[in-house]
């Protein structure tokens, strides 16, 4: 995730693979760079994983401060992962998850740049069953993510 030219407002697409504890995942969706700031929504999908039966698609948010040297930049940020859901014969599963990551990565000719980011956080799971009885689990989750950004537009673009 990067911005450079910090006096204009960018819109972006990314996409970003990774590996947690709750299994493998892809996650696409936009991202809007104002200042030093980064803010993604997006959509995550968690294929083979460790919790859920079958394929699983969630929603994703974000947010990254970002510092820079040159085409390089790193920063902290918040990421959170919500809406995962799936409904079994006798019982609800959901899962939520929050990390706090660090991202280093390059930025290529203002257009694109490919990052990585290691977070550690929390996995928030729920169970329901069929009576309406209702419980959580919480335990450490990590990350291991590589991704690009397509730089959409720039609001300063004629």
């Amino acid at each position: 995730m990067a911005c450079f030219v910090y006096s204009q407002t960018r819109i972006c697409a990314s996409v970003n693979s990774g590996f947690n504890r709750i299994g493998l995942y892809v996650d696409a969706g936009a991202d809007l760079d104002y200042k030093r700031s980064q803010f993604h929504l997006g959509a995550r999908y968690y294929g083979p994983d460790y919790f859920f039966e079958t394929d699983a698609v969630g929603l994703s948010i974000s947010y990254q401060y970002v510092f820079s040297q040159n085409n390089w930049f790193f920063g902290p940020g918040l990421s959170g992962a919500v809406f995962f859901k799936q409904k079994k014969v006798f019982s609800e599963t959901s899962l939520a998850e929050i990390l706090v990551r660090h991202t280093v990565g390059y930025e290529f000719k203002s257009r694109f740049s490919i990052y990585t980011s290691l977070g550690l956080g929390t996995v928030i799971n729920t169970y329901t069953n069929n009576l309406g009885e209702s419980s959580n689990l919480s335990y450490i989750n990590y990350e291991f993510s590589v991704g690009f950004k397509y730089y959409l537009r720039s609001f300063t673009d004629r």
